[in-house]
């Protein structure tokens, strides 16, 4: 072996890889956070960054976003490559591609790169990242593929809600609700809205108030809403959606629905002994250290994880203790990692078109117009090139 040879191998040993899955909110405060924080104390750290697309959907404003014209596709769509451009090859690397396969055992994951096939990936650390996926398939209310793939049918998707004269959303859960809130603020009576809500009242485990509130807000906008039911059978002419039938034995004609019932994890190339039987959706068996139950190397962060509800508004928190506890072990201090405090208590913003909502935080309601202020006003829009560009890595502004 050559001396020039040895020394890359050396090199290569030295590294200390984290290899981060996931090019949404929590995977990128992850990697900026890591090369802003740590790489200055730990110079031989290097991330590689994967994700099946190179831009950032703001899922958040999806819901106005459904609307053509409401925000263009640059405020929607943020590539977050130009972020990372400060750092060298041997500090930061992006993967296009998409997490098939992992092997904690030998520390690999594998990737289908596109254009590449399957690389196999080693890591000291994996951080899992993948968030989650409507529960609908094929429904782009969140990431699907390519950036091109998915602006392809969320195109399609506007196109035909701006066609629509009758919409179906099935989904009483915020969502469902912003969404049903945003097309009859903008279209009024030229649109008939029906929510469908398998609940007895919307947002179900909220105060009776806010409960409340978000329905009398959408029946105003003229929603009809329908607690109580869920969608048996979209029913179908000429393969166009004509209409649904619900349990109740109710037939609602619509030519457009839209299944906004919940999200999945992403976890599907993890093997099964590493997600959270309880659970059963998915979700990945964490510790509170945020370590993924099992493995001594590998951290859940975001909508894959089982200690908290799936909202971007429990991100922030996650990812600045996640980092503590990898900055300590990085920098040779495994007794610097410590529990994170998880929460359950209500942290909710609820739009009903651009002037009002509800919410809750703890015990307490929120009144509609700070919701308005808050949220309706952008949707947080202003706050996504600081995202990409590593500016908010702890999210608290969102």
């Amino acid at each position: 072996m050559t001396r020039q040879a040895a020394s890359i191998e050396l090199e290569i040993a030295m590294t200390k890889n984290v290899v981060v899955l996931g090019g949404g909110p929590a995977g990128l405060a992850t990697a900026h956070k890591l090369l802003k924080r740590t790489l200055p104390n730990v110079a031989d750290l290097k991330v590689t960054l994967v994700s099946p697309s190179t831009h950032l959907f703001w899922v958040p404003a999806g819901v106005r976003g459904v609307i053509p014209g409401e925000f263009a596709d640059d405020v929607l769509f943020k590539p977050f490559q130009p972020g990372f451009s400060k750092y060298t090859a041997a500090q930061f690397e992006f993967v296009e591609g998409t997490a098939t396969g992992l092997d904690p055992a030998n520390n690999a994951v594998q990737v289908e790169a596109r254009g590449k096939g399957i690389q196999t990936l080693n890591y000291d650390h994996l951080v899992i990242a993948t968030g989650s996926r409507a529960s609908a398939p094929g429904l782009p209310y969140k990431t699907l593929g390519s950036h091109q793939e998915t602006l392809d049918k969320w195109h399609d998707l506007q196109s035909k809600v701006e066609a629509a004269k009758s919409i179906v959303i099935a989904g009483g859960g915020a969502t469902g609700i912003e969404t049903a809130g945003e097309i009859a603020f903008k279209y009024g009576s030229k649109k008939e809205i029906t929510l469908v809500n398998s609940a007895d009242v919307l947002l179900k485990g909220l105060l009776p108030s806010v409960s409340k509130t978000a329905e009398d807000s959408l029946r105003k906008l003229g929603v009809k809403v329908v607690n109580g039911a869920t969608v048996t059978t979209p029913f179908e002419n000429n393969g166009a959606v004509n209409g649904v039938t619900l349990s109740n034995g109710e037939t609602i004609a619509a030519d457009l629905y839209l299944p906004l019932i919940g999200v999945r994890p992403n976890t599907q190339f993890v093997p099964k002994e590493f997600h959270d039987k309880a659970k059963g959706d998915g979700s990945l068996a964490q510790e509170n250290t945020l370590r993924v139950a099992g493995t001594k190397n590998v951290w859940a962060v975001g909508d894959v994880g089982r200690l908290e509800t799936k909202q971007v508004a429990r991100v922030g928190p996650q990812i600045a203790h996640l980092w503590k506890n990898l900055d300590a072990i990085l920098r040779g201090n495994e007794a610097g990692v410590t529990d994170y405090k998880s929460s359950e208590k209500p942290m909710i913003f609820v739009t009903t078109g651009k002037k009002t909502g509800t919410g809750q935080i703890g015990g307490f309601k929120v009144f509609g117009w700070i919701v308005a202020m808050a949220k309706g006003k952008t949707l947080f829009t202003d706050k996504v090139q600081g995202l990409v560009d590593g500016e908010y890595l702890t999210m608290t502004s969102l």
